[in-house]
């Protein structure tokens, strides 16, 4: 599967570097890339307002659920020198209550990606967008229960 991955224009040298080589993408709700980024699906990163500048491969992903803010000052902990985020964004995800976090390999740099916003259903307002192999935006996960991957 394909992903576009919206990303404020701060995180493009620290991407490209490898100074930043986790993704965390966390929300209230279940939306992508929860349950639909996977293993080996390839990453196409564009800047917030502006160009695609990288792809990587998903080398190892992980789904959190049922957080609290604890779980998320826990994972701020784990994960804050890979994400790279500022102490702002992990203080503004204190209520998420799912989280995706995912090892980036193979980091390329590029100068276009696909053209997302010309399949259906798609949302400009979204941060990130999945395409399937038939070149459809997968459905939404579903809002029952889950089981995470890996404790918190």
């Amino acid at each position: 599967m394909l992903h576009v991955a919206i990303v404020h224009r701060s995180l493009v040298p620290e991407l490209l570097s490898g100074r930043k080589y986790v993704e965390s993408r966390l929300s209230s709700r279940r939306s992508a890339p929860f349950g639909v980024v996977a293993v080996g699906d390839r990453i196409y990163f564009k800047a917030s307002g502006g160009p695609f500048f990288a792809t990587a491969l998903a080398e190892h992903v992980e789904h959190f659920t049922f957080l609290t803010p604890r779980k998320v000052r826990l994972l701020a902990r784990l994960y804050g020198d890979a994400v790279r985020a500022t102490p702002e964004y992990w203080r503004s995800k204190l209520n998420a209550r799912v989280g995706t976090f995912i090892l980036l390999a193979k980091v390329t740099p590029v100068t276009e990606g696909p053209d997302y916003a010309a399949f259906p259903h798609y949302n400009r307002r979204a941060a990130w967008h999945a395409i399937n192999d038939a070149g459809h935006f997968p459905r939404t996960p579903s809002p029952g229960p889950a089981r995470p991957t890996c404790a918190v």
